[in-house]
């Protein structure tokens, strides 16, 4: 309950100075958005088809066998990483957008800001909504007694997503050299 409280209040205070300060329609981006949970849910069709919700359903009950317990955390996991490479997908297809079609400093300025919005999303929905939800079936795995070093196994194997969230921020360190190298 205490998570939940304080997400709510981050976001709260995250939507209450955008739109205080009026960058709202600079942090809303509906293509973006789409972009994001499209790839989501398709990857998440595609891979796990008609079994697809059976793994939410973990996140409130105990898990009482290794087999649930895998099917569960190895989907969030899934989740987490699409949401990730999607952001950084939609960031660097801004980004090529953008480059294709510049003529002034100040197209440089709005593209790279609207480019970074993706990536941003995407690191978003995988921390703020997959890795609470893998979480929460960990805690409830830890009651239907599951072995903790399964989980221990999973985290070493899940090793790509750190490399695709350092690559999501050399394309963030990628827009600055643009800004910089533009004056």
């Amino acid at each position: 309950m205490n998570k939940f409280i304080g997400y709510l209040l981050f976001i709260a205070t995250f939507a209450g100075v955008i739109f205080l300060t009026g960058y709202s329609e600079f942090f809303i981006d509906r293509f973006s958005l789409l972009l994001i949970f499209g790839m989501v849910f398709g990857v998440m069709f595609l891979s796990y088809g008609i079994h697809a919700f059976s793994a939410f359903k973990y996140i409130s009950r105990p898990v009482t066998s290794q087999k649930e317990f895998f099917l569960a955390v190895s989907f969030f996991d899934h989740l987490s990483n699409t949401a990730i490479i999607a952001g950084i997908l939609g960031t660097l297809l801004s980004q090529l957008a953008m480059l294709s079609n510049v003529t002034t400093t100040a197209e440089i300025y709005s593209g790279t800001g609207a480019s970074l919005v993706s990536f941003l999303y995407g690191y978003l929905v995988s921390k703020l909504i997959f890795e609470p939800l893998k979480q929460n079936v960990i805690r409830n795995a830890k009651i239907g007694n599951i072995n903790g070093l399964i989980q221990l196994h999973i985290d070493q194997n899940n090793s790509m997503p750190n490399t695709f969230v350092l690559m999501g921020f050399a394309a963030v360190v990628g827009n600055f050299v643009i800004l910089i190298s533009s004056f």
